[in-house]
């Protein structure tokens, strides 16, 4: 129990090989192959997902400036139904993002060596938050201080993640772009930028980015919805919950928990002053679009329990 199987094509792999190493290796070797054509590909390196393992002198250089460093007074603060870390000091992870950082410079670099660099686009992004939140089943090895929580939270720490794309000859280096946008946005995008039409039945929540990476010209997006129809209590601490972001403002509703939160996200993005009670028409405004947009989906009215969940708490 709690074995994996092999990632295919990557069952030879020789003992102590890396695997950020060997998977950046094998998408170097894709793009190689293509070079003549359009190509797309996607690297996911499962780094800095756990199990936290890093190369020993990558960790031993940063746990060394780690040792010289004053040790925080408070590490953990409560959240939800578990904890939350205040601070980034496990130098594994910290090895860990060197070995990513360093494998996304040899594909810039193979770009460049094949001269196809002013010819490709690039996009660095992540699917949640780091895992900094827990309950009382799991250890975590980072922080996304300042903002709140992190992975399997509706909060800004599980919900707001980097986004960078380098589009040679459209986008400007050192550009900072404050709108918000979603990883569903990626694929009409990409299909924009390609010159290739959306099939009729492609259907799909994103919206097409270009015209925000060519003038600022932000998608007309009405609102942002998310629903975590099964939390995990004893993993990542979370609750069952949904959330709704509409400008600055956004609500969280947790139904087990009967309570509800509203954030100005322009002025508070860490989360730490709820307003429920003191701006009741803005809450219950967004309330109601929230639960509109529940029932248009089919959300889930009542939280799905996960197997482990469910032998941790019989």
């Amino acid at each position: 129990e709690g074995e994996k199987d092999d990632i295919v094509g990557l069952d030879d792999a020789p003992e102590g090989e890396y695997l950020t190493d060997r998977l950046t290796q094998e998408t170097m070797k894709f793009i190689e192959s293509h070079r003549d054509g359009p190509f797309f590909a996607v690297l996911a390196h499962y780094a800095v997902h756990t199990p936290i393992e890093a190369k020993k002198h990558l960790t031993k250089r940063y746990q060394e400036k780690l040792d010289g460093m004053p040790k925080p007074p408070v590490e953990w603060e409560a959240e939800s139904a578990g904890e939350n870390r205040l601070v980034q000091d496990n130098a594994t992870y910290a090895a860990m993002v060197e070995s990513v950082d360093h494998g996304v410079g040899r594909l810039l670099g193979l770009l460049n060596k094949l001269g196809i660099e002013d010819n490709t686009i690039v996009v660095l992004a992540s699917d949640h938050g780091g895992l900094s939140a827990r309950g009382s089943n799991r250890e975590v090895a980072t922080s996304n201080r300042p903002l709140r929580a992190g992975k399997g939270h509706l909060y800004e720490g599980g919900l707001r993640i980097p986004m960078m794309i380098c589009w040679p000859g459209i986008t400007k280096p050192g550009t900072e772009i404050a709108t918000p946008v979603s990883t569903l946005d990626l694929f009409p995008t990409f299909a924009a930028m390609a010159g290739i039409p959306l099939p009729e039945k492609a259907g799909g929540d994103g919206l097409n980015l270009v015209p925000l990476l060519r003038g600022g010209i932000a998608p007309e997006r009405d609102a942002f919805f998310w629903h975590n129809p099964a939390p995990r209590p004893t993993s990542t601490g979370d609750w069952f919950s949904s959330a709704i972001r509409k400008g600055d403002l956004k609500l969280l509703d947790f139904p087990t928990e009967k309570k509800v939160e509203l954030y100005d996200l322009a002025k508070d993005p860490g989360e730490a002053h709820n307003l429920a009670d003191s701006r009741p028409e803005d809450r219950d405004r967004l309330l109601a679009e929230l639960n509109a947009w529940r029932t248009s989906v089919g959300a889930s009215t009542e939280p799905k329990i996960r197997k482990k969940e469910a032998k941790r708490n019989p």
